[in-house]
């Protein structure tokens, strides 16, 4: 919840304490209230700013170095960073150290927490490690078996690829080798052959034009 004007007032008041802090002076506590009205946004930052200011730094540095003390635990809520903090335990070196200062406190605390919760469990209880499975062997099948599954297996490949098995090779015998003389012999045979069709073929085309016009017969 933001502080209310009367929580602010009050802190502008206590600025009183600080050393070098102009006493008596309205227009210098009404920077402060403006200040703070600006950038505080809960009652909890005011109070931790209030804390610092009276408390650890005790010395007024002006309304700039107020918003930079500020500025390195929250952020302003209305937006304006600022300058670097200049007052001694307060610096970003001072901050940085004092952050792992802190993350090194709670992890301390982390393990004695830790450790006390370990003391009372006790010690804890050994694994139950169970056997190794025996791993279930395949049953050894005989030759004739196992030429059985191979074939089996083959033609289900088969199948399902729609690939046929592969045609057997054909046969084809040598050729008888022929002396000069048989080869002659059938080369002449041949001729033979082609030149009783070539006559025959003939002989059928010239009896048509022999008898074409019956009427000129005597």
């Amino acid at each position: 919840m933001k502080p209310t004007e009367a929580q602010i007032f009050d802190a502008a008041e206590s600025f009183e304490a600080l050393k070098f802090f102009p006493a008596g002076s309205t227009a210098a506590k009404r920077v402060v209230m403006e200040l703070l009205d600006g950038m505080v946004a809960t009652e909890a930052q005011l109070k931790w700013l209030m804390d610092a200011q009276i408390n650890r730094v005790g010395e007024w540095h002006g309304p700039a170095q107020l918003r930079a003390l500020f500025n390195t635990r929250f952020r302003p809520a209305d937006g304006i960073e600022g300058e670097a903090c200049e007052v001694a335990g307060f610096t970003p070196a001072d901050c940085e150290r004092d952050f792992f200062e802190r993350q090194s406190a709670a992890t301390d605390r982390m393990l004695a927490a830790a450790k006390r919760e370990q003391k009372l469990l006790g010690p804890a209880e050994p694994l139950n490690i169970a056997a190794a499975v025996k791993p279930i062997e395949a049953p050894k099948l005989s030759r004739t078996e196992q030429d059985f599954h191979e074939q089996e297996t083959r033609e289900r490949l088969a199948s399902v690829s729609g690939m046929a098995a592969a045609p057997k090779p054909l046969y084809v015998p040598a050729t008888p080798k022929r002396t000069r003389a048989e080869t002659g012999e059938a080369i002449r045979e041949t001729e033979r052959k082609l030149q009783a069709r070539r006559l025959a073929r003939e002989g059928a085309q010239a009896v048509p034009e022999t008898s074409s016009n019956p009427k000129e017969d005597p």
